[in-house]
Formats: C-alpha cells, structure tokens, sequence
C-alpha cells in the first residue's frame, strides 16, 4: 500500500461504542466465535458489569477461560485494511518469539454486536502493573526504578535488533510482571513488512514528539517516548517529590501533550530547569533540546548525546503558573473525603490490567467545540441543540425518581454542609483591570459562595474569572477549563440545564488536552447529572458508565473508591429510571456491601443513598435487601449517633 492509499479511520454510525460491547461481553457464550472465549467469564467492575479499559481505538476485557486467561480487544472504529496490517506483524512476531510481546490472533469473526459479526484482537493476558502503578508504588525506591530503566532499555534495544518500533510506548503499554516487562497493543506498531506504508496511529500524546506524522513510520518511532520515559524515571529516582508537584499519574508521567508542544512556557519544563538537582536539571535540558530535532533524527536511547551548548534557556518571565483548583481536587471535600488523601496514599494496583489513554468520549460528542464548524469553546449561554429537544422546565422541576415516591436525587459530590458566608454587601468586582491575581481572587470568592450554597453569587464570581482569563489570552487554559466546569456546576444547581450543558462540553475538551483524565471522569459524570435531571435516563447511562470507566484508570486511593460507589450509585437510578431493573439491583446490591464497610464518610451522605437504595428495593417488593439497606443504615447511625431516618436532600 503506498501512501495515497493510507485508509483513515472509517466511523461508521453502525460500528458498536463501548456500551454495546459492554452488552455483548455479558454473554460470551451466545456473542463470541472463539470456542475457547465461549467458555470464559468476563472480569467485573465493582457494580458487578464487565470491565472494560477503553482507549481511543479499543475496548478490552479480560476473559477468564478454564485453560488459559486471554485479553479480548474490540475495536471501537472501522480501520481499513486493518487485517492485513496485523496479518504481517503477526508473522513477523511469531517468527522472533520475542519474551518481551504477548501472543495474539486477529479473528475476522470475534464478536456478535447487533446481529452482525464484527473483528476481535485475542491476546495471552498478561499479569502486571502497568508503569504508573508500578512506579507509583515504588517512588522511594531508587533501585527499582533504576531496574525498569534498565529493562526498558533492554526492551527497546531488542525492538531495535529486529527492525521494530512499538509504536505507542506510554504507560498503559508497558505492563511490569515479576523480574520481566511486556509490551502489549500492537495497533501502531512497525515491522519491517511494514516498511513504505503511513501510520494508522500517532500514539499517545502524553509521549510523543509533536513533529509526529503519520509520515514519520519506521523503526526510529519509539526513540522519543523512550528518551522521555527513561528521562522521568531518571528524574524520579533522585527526587520522587517530583511526582505530587508535577501531579503525575494522571494518564502520563512528568510530561503532558502541553509541556512538549510549549516547553517555554511549560510550568514542568521550568519547574525540573530550575531544580537545586544539577543532575535533574541537565536531564530535563535533554529532553528539550530533543523536542528541536525532527522524529526521524532523534537518536537512538543507547546513543551518546551532548545538549548544544547554545541551546536557549528558558524566560522564567514566560512560566505559566500552576493555580486555581481543579475539578477532581474539590470533588474531595464534597463527598467527606481529605482532598489530599490520592496524593498521600501511595498508588496501588486498580487490577493486573492495562490501563491506555481514555478519554476520548469528548471527542466523539457532537458539542465538543473540536466537532463544530466554528471552533473554540461554545458561549456558556447558548443552549446545545440537543437538550433543547427535551422537556420543558416544568417537566426538568419534576423529581427524577417520582418512580419510587423518593423525589429528586441527590446530587454527586455536593458539599456536605454550608460554611460561613462572606460579605456580599460589599460592591461586587468587576473586570477593569486583566491580572491572574485578580482571577485567583474571584475564583476563591466564587468557591467560598458556593460551599454557602449561594450558587447565583458563586456564578458570577466564576464568570467574571472566566472573562478574566479570556482577556489574558487564557481562554484555553486549564483555568478556564475550571471555570467552565465550575460555571456549568453552579448552572446546574440553578436548574439551568441548557446553559449547564453547554458549559461543560466547553470544559471536557480543554481538561483532555492537558490530559487531566480524573477531571474528565469528574465532567462525565456531571453532565449525566445534568440528563439525569431531565430524565433523560438512557443517555445519562452512558456518561456515568464513562465517568466510571475513567475513574477505574487512577491510582487506587479511598478518595477514587469513594468517587466510583457515588457516580455508581447515580448509574444504578438512571438504570431503575430507564426500567433496567436487573441492572439497578446488581448495582445497588454492591453499594449496599461498600457502604456496609465503610464507616468513616459523612453519615449523613450516606444515609441519603442507602435511604433512596431501601425504597427503591421496598418498592420492587425485594425485601430482604430493603432490610439490609435499613441495617447498613442504622448501623452507620449508632456508630456516628446520628438518625437514621435522613431524608434524600435533592439536587
């Protein structure tokens, strides 16, 4: 194939989302071919649903079969000529044996979607951590992480003798297993047969060099992200500190997409420039001076290199600054959770299975400014067509759960009671003069606002920040992605949903590209409370399933357990809304057991859902887990002396 005839992704209205998959795997014995896959048991999340770690170009489960566990892989879009490609790596693989790849077979008859058989990846599963839960739970320990430096060296060094390039080194892809690694997701990857044609991937953004094309197709694709990853763990290693300043560990290592496409006004770039480390300082110059060669001049990681002594150093004057609270951070305080207990808490294993680049549900909505005509974030006035279509406000005020006489659910991740207000007599700012300081100051008085409950307040502080960074040329800044989230939030409980919406999917673009993946997890969510409210219940499904998807890929900490049980608890009312019972009972039957060993959140919080959870069972005349519900209940009442009887507070 020459490269005129490189087939782009072909998105066929057709081709199944991850929720279809999600149906089909639920049945492996009816929808997958393979008679060995027939026999299997698909892993379940904590709701009891089978897991699936979605990417930008598949869905993959892990399938417990009696002789040996596989990986099934589904993929998300219609790739032309994708059989072929595989075809060829698949021999070439197969020939070398190599340790460090897992086996797999391309199986043109896979998966039974809709009544159509569609294209499968089975792969030998691979038990392991992938690297930022390994290094995660390794950061004091200088020796490991100069071990998986060496084995990732070693890694790429074989990859070089046999003419291969992996294609997407990031840390979903590289899976650390007793004294040994593998690399897994082929999809991207260069083999010599390959030689001639375009990429069909550019990898993730977190780690690659943003001159890549899909031109730049041949064995020197991996040297950047390998640079990168061993310049990290090289970092690491003798100042792991690095890690909570940098917020590592959210869908990268110490860099994002931003930091190398803007290294000159990157906060990391100047952050690591200007360490008291000189080790750690010279590192860091490497990797930018890298940034300035084209890919295919990037040396080799076994190389030799001198950074040129006229390299130019970087403007402190230009170092963006690193403020205003996201949304995930303040998600912590809302459900009674320290908001630094993820970063105190070393990372753990979520589970042995890869975790790749998520977030990507942005992209495929159709209010995703990038999906629009116009460009740039939409006005957070102007409502999106597509919610327009749907009640009117008469219908939103209604309660969302009149199903069960429980009325209106309580809104994910509120604040568990109201602070001291401030003055609001006092006149109220305005945008005269354009300083970051004065929107760090108008950003905290619109928190303060809203932890008071004063939401009309806490809406113009937030806007007026906005106008603020949209004036400093900061419109698409992680910044304001806060403020449109934070907007958004404050329009939700205002009981403008139009307004609501549209804020939001301006936010979601804008936390993807700094890839803020938690913060993502945090929009989805909150836009499926937006449908929620309005009872659209089956679409609502789809962003909580997102948000808990995005949620299943952070490090493990109570705080992130915490966040998956509220956005499950609001999955399992818009499945009993959309008269998925079976689906609300298995999600409410595990809420029940989490709830049940969990005694130190905020009873009162608790008690709401449990409360909501009994109804809803004592309505569908399941009264032994009404029962259980109203023990859990009154078990967390006498522990924290509070009643029992709380009723659901309401959005």
């Amino acid at each position: 194939m020459n490269k005129s005839e490189f087939a782009e992704v072909q998105v066929s209205k057709s081709w199944p989302s991850p929720q279809d998959y999600n149906e089909a795997m639920q049945s492996p014995a009816i929808n997958l071919a393979a008679p060995e896959l027939k026999v299997g048991k698909p892993g379940l999340n904590n709701l009891g649903l089978p897991k699936a770690i979605t990417g930008s170009f598949a869905s993959v489960y892990y399938l417990d079969c009696p002789k040996q566990d596989f990986a099934v892989r589904c993929f998300l879009h219609n790739i032309a000529n994708q059989q072929e490609r595989y075809a060829k790596i698949s021999d070439y693989l197969n020939h070398l044996n190599l340790p460090i790849m897992a086996d797999f077979d391309y199986l043109e008859k896979g998966i039974l979607c809709h009544g159509k058989w569609l294209p499968i990846l089975k792969m030998d599963w691979v038990d392991g951590q992938n690297l930022i839960e390994y290094i995660g739970r390794n950061l004091d320990n200088a020796k490991v992480l100069e071990e998986l430096r060496l084995w990732l060296r070693q890694a790429r060094g074989t990859l070089k003798e046999h003419g291969i390039a992996h294609g997407d080194l990031q840390h979903g892809n590289v899976l650390v297993g007793n004294d040994s690694i593998k690399l897994v997701d082929y999809d991207g990857m260069f083999v010599p047969a390959l030689a001639g044609e375009l990429s069909n991937e550019l990898g993730h953004r977190n780690y690659q060099h943003p001159g890549r094309t899909k031109e730049t197709f041949g064995p020197h694709l991996d040297n950047f992200s390998a640079w990168l990853i061993d310049s990290c763990l090289y970092i690491l290693q003798r100042d792991p500190r690095v890690w909570f300043t940098l917020h590592a560990g959210e869908d990268c290592l110490l860099f994002r997409e931003k930091d190398l496409q803007d290294p000159y006004s990157s906060f990391a770039f100047h952050e690591l420039e200007s360490h008291s480390n000189s080790e750690i300082r010279e590192r860091t110059k490497l990797l930018r001076w890298l940034l300035t060669l084209p890919v295919d001049q990037i040396p080799d990681i076994d190389e030799q290199v001198q950074v040129p002594e006229d390299l130019v150093q970087l403007d402190p004057a230009k170092k963006k600054p690193d403020w205003l609270t996201s949304a995930q951070h303040l998600m912590a305080e809302e459900i009674g959770i320290s908001k630094n207990v993820f970063v105190e808490e070393p990372a753990v294993p979520l589970s042995t299975q890869r975790k790749p680049y998520v977030a990507s549900w942005w992209k495929k909505h159709p209010y995703n400014p990038a999906n629009q005509s116009s460009g740039g974030p939409p006005n957070v006035l102007t409502p999106p067509p597509y919610l327009s279509q749907h009640n009117t406000l008469a219908a939103i005020v209604m309660s969302i759960l009149a199903f069960i006489g429980v009325g209106v659910i309580f809104s994910a991740m509120l604040a568990v009671g109201p602070l001291s207000k401030l003055n609001t007599t006092e006149p109220y700012p305005v945008r005269e003069v354009v300083k970051m300081d004065d929107a760090q100051i108008l950003f905290d008085k619109g928190t303060a606002e809203y932890r008071a409950s004063n939401y009309s307040m806490a809406l113009k502080y937030y806007q007026d920040t906005l106008g603020i960074l949209k004036d400093s040329g900061k419109g698409k800044s992680v910044e304001a992605a806060n403020c449109y989230y934070w907007i958004g939030r404050m329009q939700m409980q205002l009981g403008k949903y139009e307004d609501a919406a549209a804020s939001l999917s301006a936010s979601g673009p804008l936390y993807e590209d700094y890839g803020l993946t938690a913060d993502v997890a945090t929009v989805n969510h909150t836009y499926g409370l937006v449908l929620l409210r309005q009872k659209n219940y089956k679409d609502s499904i789809v962003w909580f399933q997102a948000a808990l998807e995005d949620f299943e890929r952070q490090p493990r900490s109570q705080y992130y357990e915490d966040c998956k049980a509220e956005v499950g608890y609001c999955l399992g009312m818009a499945y009993a809304g959309n008269h998925q019972d079976k689906e609300a009972t298995q999600i409410f039957k595990r809420l029940i057991d989490y709830y049940d060993g969990v005694t130190e959140k905020q009873p009162n919080f608790v008690l709401t859902r449990l409360n909501d959870i009994e109804r809803y069972f004592t309505k569908h005349n399941q009264t032994s887990l009404a029962q259980k519900a109203r023990r859990v209940a009154n078990e967390i009442s006498f522990i924290h002396g509070t009643t029992p009887g709380v009723k659901s507070n309401g959005p």
